[in-house]
């Protein structure tokens, strides 16, 4: 942080946790920086092509109304100047493609939407198809010799009824209730 004013330098660095360096140094500051952003509101150029190490790249942000670099640094090789006018077009640049993007992310937001309250309405089966599975596996299983492939068999059959439901959901509250009346399942769906 530089200022011709040392007090003010001070000031401004201190509000922004910055090391400030007095006036004289501008050039020796400028030939050690990579990025250096302008601000200031002199009557001349505070920053002219004297100021700059011709073999060291430099980004500069001219902030300054009126432009407070001299336009001769900009034909500097090592240099990058960008002053406000410029900025102003990336930033007007940067909001047109974003604009045309909103609605692809728009029709994304509404897929990822559509899916997730599908998803919600899919959990209203889950108690009912746990039910289902208990009420075969633990209520009809213990004398059957070999356990796994019965509990494949219910898990297939739990499947084939969750894939009913979800291809038919006009027909999914019929179907639960009926499931639900059949299996005697009404006390076993936790909520």
């Amino acid at each position: 942080m530089i200022n011709r004013t040392e007090e003010s330098a001070q000031k401004i660095a201190g509000k922004f946790n910055l090391i400030y360096k007095k006036f004289d140094n501008l050039k020796d500051e400028i030939q050690k920086t990579d990025i250096m952003i302008v601000a200031t509101s002199a009557d001349y150029f505070s920053v002219t092509p004297e100021l700059i190490n011709p073999k060291k790249p430099l980004l500069i942000l001219d902030l300054s109304m009126p432009s407070n670099v001299d336009p001769k640094v900009k034909l500097m090789e090592s240099v990058t100047l960008i002053n406000l006018d410029e900025l102003s077009q990336m930033t007007n640049a940067t909001l047109v493609k974003r604009e045309k993007i909103v609605p692809v992310a728009e029709k994304i937001l509404n897929e990822v939407r559509a899916e997730f309250f599908q998803w919600i309405e899919h959990r209203k089966f889950a108690p009912t198809l746990k039910a289902l599975k208990n009420k075969l596996l633990y209520g009809q299983s213990q004398d059957l010799p070999d356990q796994d492939d019965f509990s494949q068999t219910v898990n297939r059959l739990a499947g084939r009824v969750a894939s009913y439901l979800k291809e038919n959901p006009s027909k999914a509250d019929e179907t639960l209730s009926m499931l639900q009346d059949l299996y005697q399942l009404d006390s076993e769906i936790d909520a």
